[in-house]
């Protein structure tokens, strides 16, 4: 399912280490935490909002968003850490 590679770095050696990440803020439910209690229909609807990530890229995602949020606000993290390229 999205191509069983994370589409950063392209990792594939376990399924368990890539997860979806939403796209546009446009997230019905969490896929991880829903998959027994929606209809297959759902789930593949909800799937195609995503993109997949390795556990690592999506955490380094995850971050940039948050420092940026930081960043925005006025707030001085103490961190150099540059936002992540944005993905596709």
């Amino acid at each position: 399912m999205l191509g069983g590679k994370c589409v950063k770095c392209g990792y594939n050696k376990c399924t368990h280490a890539l997860e979806f990440h939403h796209q546009n803020n446009n997230k019905e439910f969490t896929i991880s935490k829903q998959w027994n209690s929606k209809t297959w229909e759902l789930m593949k609807k909800e799937v195609k909002k995503c993109i997949l990530l390795c556990s690592n890229c999506h955490r380094e995602l995850h971050f940039a968003e948050h420092l940026q949020r930081l960043n925005d606000s006025g707030s001085n993290p103490g961190c150099q850490i540059a936002p992540s390229e944005k993905f596709k």
